[in-house]
């Protein structure tokens, strides 16, 4: 099986928004059914979810303690296993990479309740102090690594031997902490330019370049597809999904779908040739908090998308998810 490229952040960049709903555990929650919810622009139809498809989500339970969740193609959510102390969730090859502070262990797809296979890291210089809050891997067994606190952001490119090195140049400032790598040398990441606007940019570890793109401004969550040739992006009002080079160009691409007013939407994630999109959605009160989260499905039918999921969460607070096809 193939894995997609999971983004997101804590909330809303690092000073993020507080995720406020009821957390439950159990072994399995049915989804709500297909009410349009935070997304306009979009049919409903069912039965469009990726066959043999399931949606692995990092978040808080009701006690406040990290676990996983997953949603499979039948729309049904069961609850796999506690993750004490997690911070991040990424791809790995079938399977997926789960950070706990500093700590990387790799998960195959048959055995996401079992802890997986520490993956050594020796950090070149001073190991930062804030955890690690987003990652992902290479085809080459490399993994980039996110840290992020209140105080910092970091970057840093992992050898398949362990070694741990800073990423340079590396955005100092960004909405949400994210990366994803778009071949063996280039990096996908979010920047913020010199007029504090959030752009989709290019970090390539070779020729030591950082790079934004024109297309889209105001970027605040990324999504990269398995395939690595077609990438998402939410704004404050739309999402926009379309080939890589197309969002990494100059003309200003047509939003795919709308979000609606007081909605936010976050934890894009794409299937491996881009045809699917899932994300978290919810409604932003006056005081910063987000509630009523659900989980949003989309499907590609010819030019447009159409909704295949709106579900109920059973967690508390995301902090991240990957979609397995």
């Amino acid at each position: 099986m193939n894995t997609t490229r999971f983004r997101t952040g804590i909330g809303f960049g690092v000073a993020a928004a507080a995720v406020l709903i009821a957390g439950c555990t159990g072994p399995s929650v049915p989804s709500q059914s297909h009410a349009a919810v935070a997304i306009s622009g979009a049919a409903t139809v069912s039965g469009a979810a990726v066959q043999g498809s399931q949606l692995v989500v990092l978040a808080e339970g009701s006690d406040g303690v990290a676990g996983l969740w997953a949603l499979d193609d039948k729309s049904v959510w069961t609850w796999l296993t506690v993750t004490p102390g997690a911070t991040a969730l990424g791809a790995a090859p079938d399977g997926i990479a789960l950070a706990t502070g500093h700590k990387v262990e790799i998960r195959p797809r048959s055995a996401l309740r079992t802890p997986g296979a520490a993956r050594t890291l020796n950090w070149v210089g001073a190991k930062p102090a804030a955890p690690i809050v987003a990652l992902d891997s290479s085809k080459d067994g490399k993994l980039i690594l996110v840290t992020a606190d209140a105080q910092s952001l970091g970057y840093a490119v992992a050898a398949p031997d362990g070694t741990t090195t800073p990423l340079s140049p590396a955005p100092d400032q960004s909405f949400t902490p994210s990366a994803a790598w778009l071949d063996n040398s280039r990096l996908l990441v979010l920047a913020t330019d010199s007029a504090q606007v959030s752009r989709l940019a290019v970090a390539d570890t070779g020729a030591k370049t950082l790079n934004s793109a024109k297309s889209v401004s105001g970027v605040r969550v990324m999504s990269l597809s398995g395939d690595q040739q077609t990438a998402c992006v939410a704004t404050e009002t739309s999402v926009i999904v379309g080939a890589v080079d197309a969002l990494l160009g100059t003309e200003s691409p047509t939003p795919s779908l709308t979000i609606v007013s007081s909605h936010v939407v976050w934890g894009l994630t794409l299937d491996t040739n881009g045809s699917h999109l899932y994300m978290l959605s919810g409604t932003l009160a006056d005081d910063g908090n987000v509630g009523g989260v659900k989980e949003l499905g989309y499907a590609k039918q010819g030019s447009g998308w159409v909704q295949v999921v709106a579900s109920d969460v059973p967690f508390g607070r995301a902090i991240g998810q990957v979609l397995l096809d």
